[in-house]
């Protein structure tokens, strides 16, 4: 069984009990490197920090904080190779050691306010200070405990001669390097996703029950999650395990033998296991890949991970403690000036002026710190008054309370701070926009109709293999790819067009019009034209400049694999 989280509590409350001795040997030590950075001469400075962080790994040693205690292991490490006099070759190392610095802080602080010990959470800052003395990375998964030693369920799949494997195995490759080239450059992130899952998919159909199919099944499933989440960014953990895969698949186009009936190595099967853990993906092959490996009840969420992410790469809690109460002063000045204002028998046209300037100035300290509730309750008052204003109408008590009262709310907001932003962490979260670039009305109409019509013919297709190909299921395909070549004609997208009339025509002569029913790989291959396809539509949708013509590459290296020509 897997292992369903940590035991915070007892080392929160230990943690509880020496913070302030260890807050302060932390400051004395973030001191002492900070005059060592003045004047790197100061051998006194590296060594009061160096001793400082051992009284620290002792501490964390004893009330069994891992990642921290681990993390001063690496500053200590790192320290320890900085010499007196170091000049500017030593200015990463130094760098690398001030936001270690910074994270144990933070981190700290997300322990005393969550009473939670997430030593994985410290896993980027401490292989940043482990690529500065080029050491072995700790993976994500390091502190993730399964059961390795299950086997995967039989597929009872078709056996696919090795040469064939080889063959399709380099098309799967290909399309598995082009969204691992925009994960690397951090583009069209939720697309380049959808690309590896098809990668995978296409390899463990084609693997079967080979050894190797365990790795492609638990990839696809972990991708498929992934695919539908709001992930904008991977981090470099990640990116490394990706390059991983995409190296495994080269070794089963250049040597099968080593690979098609060996078991994948146990880490990267981990690694991989441990992001399905996180996903939790909903699909049905998720589901069999949790129920196999006994993690259906794992505690972490791969949501959950982001935001406390952002919660320790985020302002501290001494910068949040100077803006809430910089903001109190401002509304409370502003709430004095309210309660005048209703006193007066007439009020001045300067009085509102005044009132809606303090407004704004509100306003634009909740944007900046993110307080956008609250941003928009101050935003409606500034209209209030602009509008009172502009038609010289005098304000009644009630109205003016009711700013009072918003005031109050907000200031409440204000005093819990970091609670707030807490919560609205964990809120927003998975919240992230499809942004439509410069296209109009009529241009987005024909996009969405065309990728409505892919999505029909491969419905189509699926059907027909369901029915024990029955053809009837494929009499309305051709006219509705034709529909949707004319969309990308009508865009201009006469590349696009002519792959779909290549493929027109390959379903016509080859499928509909033959006796036989086809073979598995010439449907995962026109599958695999219509999904690129699909891909660079929603790439036009969603992003400016497309999804690139690498994505109708791989449509035609699947054309090509059918015999077709292009021209």
């Amino acid at each position: 069984m897997a292992s369903t989280g940590h035991t915070p509590i007892n080392q929160a409350i230990s943690f509880n009990i020496v913070r302030e001795e260890v807050i302060d040997s932390l400051s004395q030590a973030e001191a002492a490197l900070e005059r060592f950075l003045e004047n790197r001469e100061s051998a006194a400075d590296m060594q009061l920090c160096i001793d400082q962080f051992t009284a620290l790994k002792g501490v964390f040693d004893i009330i069994e904080l891992e990642g921290a205690k681990i993390l001063c292991d690496e500053i200590l490490e790192v320290a320890n190779e900085v010499p007196v006099g170091a000049g500017d070759e030593k200015d990463t190392v130094l760098t690398a050691m001030g936001k270690g610095i910074f994270s144990l802080s933070r981190y700290l602080e997300f322990i005393n306010t969550r009473q939670k010990d997430l030593p994985e959470l410290l896993i980027p800052i401490v292989n940043e200070l482990r690529q500065q003395r080029d050491q072995t990375l700790i993976p994500d998964s390091h502190y993730f405990a399964v059961n390795l030693n299950v086997n995967r369920p039989k597929t009872n799949g078709q056996s696919v001669p090795v040469e064939q494997i080889v063959e399709i195995s380099k098309r799967y490759r290909h399309m598995y390097m082009v969204g691992l080239l925009g994960i690397m450059k951090g583009e069209h992130v939720p697309l380049c996703l959808r690309l590896m899952l098809r990668s995978m998919e296409g390899l463990e159909k084609l693997c079967g029950d080979h050894s190797v199919g365990k790795l492609w099944w638990l990839a696809a499933s972990a991708f498929e999650g992934l695919s539908v989440m709001p992930v904008t960014e991977i981090a470099d953990g990640r990116k490394r395990l990706y390059m991983q895969i995409e190296r495994y698949i080269k070794k089963l186009n250049v040597n099968p033998d080593q690979v098609l009936d060996i078991e994948p190595p146990r880490g990267l099967i981990k690694d991989i296991l441990y992001i399905n853990a996180l996903v939790k993906g909903e699909n049905a092959r998720s589901q069999e890949v949790l129920k196999t490996y006994g993690l259906d009840s794992y505690a972490d969420s791969e949501i959950d991970r982001q935001h406390q992410i952002a919660l320790l790469m985020g302002p501290g809690s001494s910068v949040l403690a100077s803006v809430s109460a910089a903001l109190c002063d401002e509304l409370n000045k502003l709430k004095d000036q309210i309660d005048l204002t209703a006193r007066v028998l007439r009020q001045e046209p300067e009085d509102l002026v005044d009132i809606i300037s303090e407004l704004r100035k509100i306003l634009s300290t909740l944007v900046l710190i993110n307080l956008d509730a609250e941003a928009k309750q101050i935003h409606r008052q500034v209209e209030r008054f602009e509008g009172w204003k502009s038609e010289g109408q005098q304000i009644d008590n009630e109205d003016l309370m009711q700013t009072a009262d918003v005031l109050l709310a907000v200031e409440d907001s204000v005093r819990n701070l970091e609670v707030t932003l807490v919560n609205q962490a964990e809120n927003t979260v998975g919240s992230h926009n499809i942004l439509t670039h410069e296209l109009d009305q009529a241009q987005i109409n024909v996009l969405k109709e065309a990728d409505a019509g892919l999505s029909i013919t491969k419905r189509a297709l699926n059907d027909f293999v369901e029915s024990d190909w029955d053809k009837m299921n494929l009499a309305n395909v051709n006219s509705t790819l034709a529909t949707v070549r004319g969309g990308f004609q009508f865009l201009g997208k006469d590349r696009a067009a002519n792959i779909l009339d290549v493929c027109s025509r390959y379903i016509e002569n080859s499928i509909i019009r033959m006796s036989q029913p086809p073979r598995e790989s010439e449907l995962n291959a026109i599958a695999d034209v219509l999904s690129s396809l699909e891909y660079y539509l929603e790439g036009m949708l969603t992003s400016s400049g497309g999804f690139g013509e690498q994505v109708l590459d791989l449509a035609e290296d699947a054309l090509k694999q059918l015999g077709c020509r292009i021209s």
